[in-house]
């Protein structure tokens, strides 16, 4: 048993819960009104100012708050540092103040030197001490004498104990000192800011200053905070902890107080100094003001939002009124007007609608009228108008086009161009292909404004097309539009004319044969027979006749062209025809004086053409610059081979190309006679047309040379045409192509005997 294995299928691919929502508000807010359009915007753009303000307001006000607690603390703290730094110098220099008066040194000298006591020297050194620590604010002052006995202790009772423990903790036998010490009175520990100093004296016995004591001063640290705080009335609480590892310059502590710690030392002990400041009263005054700030934010919102809704309804309002016209309008109600009154930009917008709706009605109008004549003129004319799109869909034909084609009308209208061929046996089913056919070309090229006629069979009947493109806004092309044209009895009559042509000059050659015959006889013995006067008549009926038998030729080769031509292709060497053509003028141009340049180039390639029309292409031409050149002019003849279209003499007027590159050989006749006039110059190819000059009736002629000149170069595939100025002279040229170039769409040609 075979085994298949089964292959995931991937999961298509689902639109995401968001990008729907998304998709959503957008599909709303696109069918939204334009109230809600202008007022939604304006109620999310003010609330989210007030937000925004009242954001602003918090972070703006907090952060003042803070800064100005910051700088009130650390305003305080340098006051209390320098405070502190104060208190310890005083501390220091009333301790060296009292070992330097005359009292204690004194009492203490005869202390040392007779180890007695003098009671009235100890109450003048006690006084002394007394005033010092009334002047310094001294909690307790202590003198001992060198021995280390107390000899003063001026104290509370609270500090008394110290007199114990003093001296081992500040020796201070040198030099004045000042210390932070922690001791424990009553079972609370205390610091005390203890200054020292020694007091010396000297000594009558040995002439010599000696230590004769010892003087302490002392504070505790409490009361110099409180005599601080009292003094520099400080707003924050102060307290002196042991420096921490981390300092906290500020900061707001978890009771709502701001903290500031600043870094002191007192002695050589490193203390730092916490200052507490209470944020309450700024904090009710700052939410003072935001209360205030969210009552007067609302009730603002509450305005702004009520003078926005009256703006959008006053705006809004002709606004709203001239869309349901502009749909009303677009439903094709054209009597329905604004008439909006305001002369503000929305009222001249309303007149500029109301005046196109006018504008619109009336081109309408004028457009139905049109429309009705165009269609009236189209369904009378007898020539069939056939309208297609750029699909290639019939847009529009008239009952003429639909009786050529052989279809209904009505079922032609709004299918594709191919529709017209039903039926590929019948007899007019390669002209309906020819139809299709002409019309897609032209619908892929639109740069010609109108393409050359065609002629087709359709059945019994001849058709002639022509066709042009229709054009839109910005010459864009929007279709094409063909008339058909029933040429039948017209192409019966040209045929039964032509056949009348060529019936009756066919006729008359035999006569004109049998007299040119007799004429030529009697010019060989005129010399002998005829008077002078009998010669010219001769010389006269001589050229008429043969001016008659060029008629006849002329008349019978137009006959075959109409007919159609036959041409019998080979290969001819152009220097050769060229040689040829010009000795078969060299008459006409010895009788008039004409001087021929030849600019002929030696190597010419052969031309696949036929050789008899070559010969009449070139005589026709040679002889037409020699005819209309004055006695005495000059003819210029140049051939050469061309590779690029910019170099022709002039533009071959819309005459295609039908090979594959420019390669070709040129044929150039310049003369300085007499020119072709610039309004005979469109018809100068045209049958029988004579042009008016001096010389016309001199050299006489049918008129029919250069057309026929011109239908045999068409059909050999050249091109022919001419410049010309009046009074300056003339240049025709002729293009054929050379060997190695191949018609468009054909093989190779292959390379045969030059004749």
């Amino acid at each position: 048993m075979a085994m298949t294995k089964s292959i995931p299928s991937t999961p298509s691919s689902v639109p995401k819960p968001h990008r729907h929502a998304l998709s959503m508000v957008v599909s709303s807010w696109s069918k939204a009104g334009i109230r809600t359009k202008i007022l939604l915007p304006l109620t999310l753009l003010m609330i989210l100012s007030l937000i925004g303000s009242t954001v602003g307001f918090i972070i703006s006000t907090n952060t003042t708050r803070n800064s100005i607690l910051d700088r009130q603390l650390e305003e305080e703290a340098r006051r209390f540092s320098a405070s502190l730094a104060l208190r310890e110098k005083t501390v220091k220099e009333s301790a060296q103040l009292i070992a330097g008066s005359p009292e204690v040194v004194d009492t203490l000298s005869k202390r040392y030197e007779t180890n007695e006591s003098d009671l009235d020297n100890l109450l003048t050194m006690d006084d002394r001490v007394v005033r010092a620590q009334e002047r310094f604010r001294l909690d307790q002052i202590l003198v001992f004498d060198a021995t280390g006995q107390t000899r003063t202790n001026i104290a509370p009772s609270h500090l008394e104990p110290l007199s114990f423990t003093i001296q081992d903790a500040l020796p201070c036998q040198t030099q004045s000192q000042i210390a932070l010490i922690e001791t424990e009175l009553n079972q609370t520990d205390v610091h005390l800011l203890i200054g020292c100093a020694p007091v010396i004296g000297s000594m009558e016995r040995t002439g010599t200053d000696e230590l004769i004591g010892i003087v302490y001063t002392v504070q505790a640290l409490n009361g110099i905070l409180n005599d601080i705080k009292r003094d520099l009335e400080l707003a924050s609480t102060v307290s002196l902890h042991d420096q921490p590892e981390k300092l906290v310059t500020s900061a707001s502590s978890e009771n709502g107080q701001r903290l500031h710690q600043e870094p002191i030392t007192i002695g050589e002990t490193p203390l730092v100094a916490t200052l507490l400041l209470n944020e309450q009263d700024i904090n009710e005054i700052v939410g003072s003001g935001f209360r205030f700030m969210l009552i007067s934010s609302g009730l603002t919102l509450l305005l702004l939002m009520a003078v926005a809704a009256w703006l959008a309804q006053g705006l809004t309002r002709p606004i709203v009124h001239l869309s349901a016209v502009a749909q009303a309008v677009a439903h094709g109600d054209l009597s329905r007007r604004a008439n909006l009154n305001d002369e503000d930009e929305i009222g001249k917008l309303g007149g500029a609608f109301d005046q196109a709706t006018t504008t619109i009605t009336t081109l309408l109008d004028q457009q139905a009228r049109t429309a009705g004549e165009l269609q009236a003129i189209l369904q009378s004319m007898t020539d069939g108008v056939l309208a297609v799109d750029l699909e290639q869909r019939i847009v529009m034909v008239n009952p003429a086009a639909a009786a050529l084609l052989g279809q209904d009308q009505a079922r032609l209208v709004g299918q594709h161009v191919s529709a017209i061929i039903i039926d590929d046996e019948s007899v007019s089913a390669i002209g309906l292909q020819q139809i299709v056919k002409h019309i897609q070309t032209k619908l892929g090229n639109s740069q010609d404004e109108q393409a050359p006629e065609e002629r087709i069979s359709l059945g019994f009947r001849i058709v002639r097309l022509q066709s042009a493109s229709t054009l839109g806004s910005g010459d864009r092309q929007t279709g094409a539009v063909m008339v058909l044209q029933d040429i039948t009895e017209a192409v019966e009559a040209d045929r039964s004319k032509s056949e009348f042509i060529a019936i009756a000059s066919h006729e008359l050659r035999t006569p004109l044969s049998g007299i040119k015959g007799f004429v030529d006889i009697l010019q060989m013995s005129s010399n002998a027979n005829f008077t002078a006067d009998q010669q010219m008549f001769m010389d006269t009926i001589k050229r008429q006749t043969d001016n008659l038998v060029q008629l006849v030729n002329d008349l019978l080769e137009t006959a075959r062209l109409e007919q159609g031509i036959r041409t019998e292709r080979r290969w001819v060497s152009l220097n050769g025809a060229i040689d040829e053509a010009l000795h078969q003028v060299e008459h006409l141009a010895t009788n008039r004086q004409i001087q021929i340049n030849q600019f002929i180039e030696p190597d010419l390639p052969p031309v696949w053409i036929d050789p008899m029309h070559l010969q009449r292409i070139l005589i026709n031409i040679f002889s037409n610059g020699c005819k209309y050149v004055y006695h005495g002019g000059h003819v210029s003849i140049r051939a050469y081979e061309l590779y690029d279209i910019r170099y022709l003499p002039s533009s071959p007027n819309g005459q295609p190309w039908s090979y594959k590159d420019e390669r070709s050989v040129v044929i150039e006749v310049e003369d300085n006679g007499v020119g072709i006039r610039v309004e005979d110059q469109p018809n100068i190819f045209t049958r029988f047309f004579r042009s008016e000059n001096p010389l016309s009736v001199e050299v006489g002629g049918t008129g029919l040379g250069l057309a026929l000149t011109r239908e045999l170069v068409h059909a050999n595939k050249g091109q022919i045409g001419f410049r010309s100025e009046e009074l300056k002279g003339s240049c025709f040229w002729v293009r054929l192509p050379a060997p190695t170039t191949d018609p468009v769409g054909t093989g190779s040609s292959t390379r045969a005997t030059v004749v």
